[in-house]
């Protein structure tokens, strides 16, 4: 269902050979997404204008103008209620989430902000029981607010209650080639979880016949103590 294989778009932008399309955090800000809120002409029309959250991630490439491994789209959002600015990130057969915090997009000499970032991961179904996928979203926004970048057509002043935020974004997405991981369930880890999913432990008799208890997880070895002996 996830297959990438054959996805791209036969819209094929007309570049020269050898062409590659990997832009900077800062390029992608300042050379697409400013100039596209600001209806100015792009470097090149590489980049597909589509509703993300429409659509599951593994169907994107299929709409992507250009790409093999990332894909790049222009998108509006949607708010997910009607007097609130945060917005609707539901997709067709789940959900994106966001994870970690926002990052600052600086100008290479790192001294002016020209955007955020925003990274999202997809989980298929409904929350709060979503399995996670390997589908990564890197989402920019502008830092600078004051820009008029409606989208054509919608005009917020005469729809009050419109549900269309109106400002552009610029999402990456990419499918992250790591098979050797199990999917995880959208939920937060506790102590009793992690106990309860380690392997069988090991009892290890010292001098003093204290005993511990070890399991690994990752490359790290964690001590529970017991008999109120410190690890």
């Amino acid at each position: 269902m996830e297959s990438t294989d054959s996805l791209t778009s036969s819209l094929q932008p007309n570049l020269p050979p050898g062409f590659r399309f990997h832009p900077t955090d800062e390029e992608l800000v300042v050379h697409y997404l400013k100039k596209k809120a600001s209806s100015a002409p792009l470097p090149v029309s590489i980049i597909a204008e589509v509703d993300l959250y429409k659509f599951d991630p593994w169907e994107l490439p299929a709409k992507a103008t250009f790409g093999e491994q990332e894909w790049y789209f222009f998108s509006t959002r949607d708010r997910k209620y009607p007097n609130g600015a945060r917005p609707n990130r539901a997709a067709t057969s789940g959900y994106w989430k966001v994870t970690g915090t926002d990052k600052p997009v600086l100008t290479s000499g790192g001294t002016q902000k020209v955007g955020v970032k925003k990274a999202l991961v997809f989980y298929g179904g409904k929350p709060p029981k979503g399995i996670k996928t390997n589908w990564i979203m890197h989402e920019y926004r502008l830092a600078d607010n004051k820009i008029n970048n409606k989208p054509p057509g919608c005009d917020l002043g005469n729809k009050k209650n419109s549900l269309r935020l109106d400002d552009w974004v610029l999402c990456r997405i990419y499918k992250k080639s790591n098979t050797n991981r199990p999917l995880e369930h959208d939920k937060d880890d506790s102590l009793d979880n992690m106990l309860g999913t380690v392997p069988p432990s090991i009892s290890i008799g010292s001098h003093h016949d204290a005993k511990f208890q070890f399991s690994t997880k990752g490359t790290s070895a964690h001590c529970l103590k017991l008999e109120n002996i410190a690890c």
